[in-house]
């Protein structure tokens, strides 16, 4: 009768830990981030194999709405295909239909990847199926 009792109790921790677990999981990822673009922006990107800096047309929209949309990001372990693209050793911007994923590294060189689930039409530069977006890294 004990070793049931036993078994039992081992069962319900087991099953509460995974339940811990799995809401810091949750809560983790569910949170939403307000990220201060204008103090973590590099100075110049790759985009569409050209340098492009603060000077640039492009920049500045891309700041614009950076600075705009700076609430509502959360964290994300997946990978996504790289679409419109900018690049800088410190930070890439990929930028799809619906969504926009950051990865950057911070002050203290932590890496972070955050995504906003957004439309930004308003950021469809260089689309050309004749031209690669993708940096030359080689």
């Amino acid at each position: 009768m004990e070793s049931y009792m036993t078994k039992k109790r081992l069962f319900f921790i087991f099953g509460l830990t995974i339940f811990f677990i799995t809401s810091i999981i949750f809560f983790y990822f569910n949170k939403k981030y307000t990220i201060n673009f204008s103090a973590i922006l590099p100075k110049k990107f790759i985009l569409c194999n050209k340098e492009i800096n603060e000077n640039n047309p492009e920049y500045k929209i891309l700041k614009n709405w950076l600075i705009s949309n700076q609430q509502g990001w959360k964290n994300t372990l997946a990978t996504y295909a790289p679409t419109i693209y900018f690049f800088n050793t410190k930070m890439t911007i990929n930028i799809q239909t619906k969504r926009i994923i950051i990865n950057y590294e911070d002050f203290n060189k932590n890496l972070h990847q955050l995504i906003h689930k957004k439309n930004a039409n308003e950021l469809n530069f260089c689309i050309d199926n004749n031209t690669s977006n993708l940096p030359n890294i080689i």
